[in-house]
Order: C-alpha cells, then structure tokens, then sequence
C-alpha cells in the first residue's frame, strides 16, 4: 500500500509523538477498566519502552530524544513500584531485554543514573534472578508461572537474559546456564532428562508458541519469532565461541528469518506486508503485539550479524520492510476531533484483513500497543535505510 504523503523520517517522528501522548492519556485515564489495565500491565510497558529505546538511540531530532529519555525514565519509575511483585516470570524477561537494550545503546555513552552502565547490569541481574525462580530443576525449562506452562517467550527471554549478562560479566555461571538452556530449547534435554518427542519448530520452520513434544498444538505466535533471534544474537555474540558452530547458527538464523518473511507459509500477506499469523486466512488474530516485536527484533538481528552483505537476503528482506512500513503510516485510522491523524491501526493492510469496526481491541491499553506496534516497524526501516 503507498500514499503520497509517506517520508519516512517525518512519519517515524510524528507516530513517536502520538505514542507519547497516548501514554499520558493512558496513564490519566478516568475510565475504570483503563485504570485497572494500567496499573496491573507490566510487559507491554516494557516493550513499549524496548521501542522508544531504540527511537531514541537513532533520532536527530533533540527534543524528540530529550521526549524519549523522559518517558523512559518515567516508565522505569513505574517498573521500581512494581518490580517486588508476583508476576508471570516473562514480564521480567521484557524488563531485562530493555535494559539490555539501554544498556548496549548507551556502553560508548553512558547515561546518569538511572541509566548508568552499573545500575542498568544490575537490573538486568535482577530480571534474570526473578526467572530464575521458576526453573523447572528436574526437566529444565523456566514455567512461566509454578504449574502453568513453559512457554516459548519465557525461556527466550531467559536464553537472552544469561547469554547477555555472560558477555558483559564473563561470569562462568551465566554461560553454563545458556548453553543449558538453548539445549533445552532445541531438544528438551535437560541434565540427563530427554523427552521421548521435542519439537521448538512448525512444519514450515516457525517457532512454536509452546515448544514440548510433537503432538502439542502447532501454534506461533511472531513475537516470539523476535525475541528467539533477540535471545540468539546474545548468545552467538559471545556463549558460542567455535568459529563454524557459530557460521552454521547464524546460517540457521538467516533461513528461519527468509522463511518467517515468505509470504506462502510465514507471516507476511502477498504483497509482503506483515501480520501476526497466515491462520486463519481471513487475519482474525492479527491484533496481538507480536508483529511490531517481530519488525524490531527480527531486523535489528539482521543489522547485528551484517545479513545486508547476502544480496538475495537483502532484496528480501528489504522489501518487506519498507513495504510493511510505508503501509502501516498509509493505513493510520482517520483522525478524531483534537486528535492527531497517525493514530496506527490494528491492520496495516486493510485490503487484505478484517474490518477493524467494532474490534474489542480499542480500550485499555490497545492504542499504545498499536502505536508501539507502527513505531517498531518504522524503526526498522530506518535501521535498514540509515534514516535519524
């Protein structure tokens, strides 16, 4: 989808302004349920952050980044009222993922406190402490909450977690746990323990939303396609050290991602435009958060491990960034009195998706997920087009 009025260094800017303003009209919210879903939300602040991060790291714009900085600190302040609660333990995998972000954005410059490199490890060690609590120490795997389920995001989170506090501390405990874990992840293997079936991958080479046996249901989730390669790249950056073990990963990691972009069986639809999931076709659960983490994570892995030199990767992946980004700015829902007009929608697509009148998704904390959603896939056309 294309429009005339798309330039993508004012569209990022402009939809990174309305996110701000639809977090303090969220946070001063009168209405009950918003209130309540405010105070209880704990991941989604973080992944809204993991996007203003990376918005700030990039921008130009001193004011915006002046803006950036202001709301990260405030969320952070949220995160210090809460963190001593009982929450499922992925919540802190976000929390951990963007204080590692902060941190590797800020190492040549570090902030001040709150942000400084020290505090920023410490939080990151506490994230992965409170994950930690609930290891399953009998078959491996971290349940996300005690009797629940071990979920893919959790023990992603939990990959990511250990392999960037090894690269930044050399503590040997850190490395033995990620190499245990993605072990785990790959086989279910676990200090002797070995399912009799394990699978972490769809038929068609998606990541399982619940990995576990053969036989347990084969959904997927693209968030977790994100934070999989957001917890590789930690652990290919400095766990793996064998030169060719570390060739064939990120090998594997470049087929998992053309495969995740391919629109017969991956997310995209057949103009490469992404959603969250190619079932059911008419895109009915294409209002999760999960595409925006997937644009985010997915590219800047990308970025990391220079896939741009593969010429093919790159007319590939290419196109489907800048396709999807240009498309969610010209399918912004139409202004409201007062309002500004790049309010991003739930479908970047509309062509080819459901009507979004009367979705149940428009209360709450819906306007800033779809918000961090478009701004998430701005930021990765800017990675990929050098745009501040």
């Amino acid at each position: 989808m294309k429009c005339s009025d798309y330039k993508l260094s004012t569209c990022r800017g402009q939809v990174f302004d309305r996110l701000c303003e639809i977090w303090k009209e969220t946070k001063e919210s009168t209405d009950p349920d918003t209130k309540e879903a405010w105070a209880k939300d704990i991941w989604r602040k973080a992944n809204t952050l993991q996007a203003v991060a990376q918005y700030w790291h990039s921008a130009a714009d001193a004011t915006r980044k002046q803006r950036a900085l202001a709301l990260m600190r405030e969320g952070y302040d949220f995160y210090l009222t809460k963190k001593a609660q009982e929450w499922w333990v992925d919540d802190f995998g976000w929390w951990g993922g963007f204080f590692g972000d902060l941190r590797d954005y800020t190492y040549a410059f570090p902030l001040d406190p709150p942000f400084s490199q020290a505090n920023l490890l410490t939080e990151i060690e506490y994230c992965y402490d409170r994950m930690l609590v609930n290891l399953d120490a009998k078959q491996g795997g971290i349940w996300n909450q005690p009797g629940g389920e071990k979920n893919t995001i959790t023990n992603d989170w939990a990959l990511n977690l250990a392999s960037n506090l090894f690269n930044i501390t050399s503590n040997a405990k850190y490395k033995t746990f990620a190499e245990t874990q993605y072990k785990w992840l790959m086989t279910g293997k676990y200090q002797g323990y070995s399912p009799q079936s394990w699978s972490l991958y769809t038929s068609t080479g998606l990541i399982l939303w619940l990995p576990g046996p053969s036989d347990t249901p084969k959904s997927y989730w693209s968030g977790d396609e994100g934070v999989f390669l957001r917890g590789l790249a930690a652990y290919v950056g400095g766990v793996v050290t064998d030169p060719s073990v570390k060739k064939q990963l990120l090998q594997n990691c470049q087929n998992l991602i053309i495969t995740a972009i391919g629109a017969q069986n991956g997310f995209p639809d057949a103009q490469s435009v992404m959603h969250e999931s190619p079932n059911p076709p008419d895109w009915s659960n294409d209002l999760a958060t999960g595409k925006g983490v997937f644009m985010r994570l997915v590219t800047r892995f990308a970025h990391l491990y220079n896939f741009f030199d593969d010429k093919v990767f790159e007319a590939k992946f290419k196109t489907f960034v800048d396709l999807t980004a240009e498309s969610v700015w010209c399918s912004r829902q139409i202004p409201k009195a007062g309002k500004s007009q790049w309010v991003i929608a739930p479908n970047w697509n509309p062509p080819l998706g459901p009507s979004e009148e009367g979705n149940p998704h428009s209360g709450g904390l819906w306007p800033q997920v779809f918000q961090t959603n478009g701004l998430d896939a701005l930021n990765a056309a800017a990675q990929i087009n050098g745009v501040a």
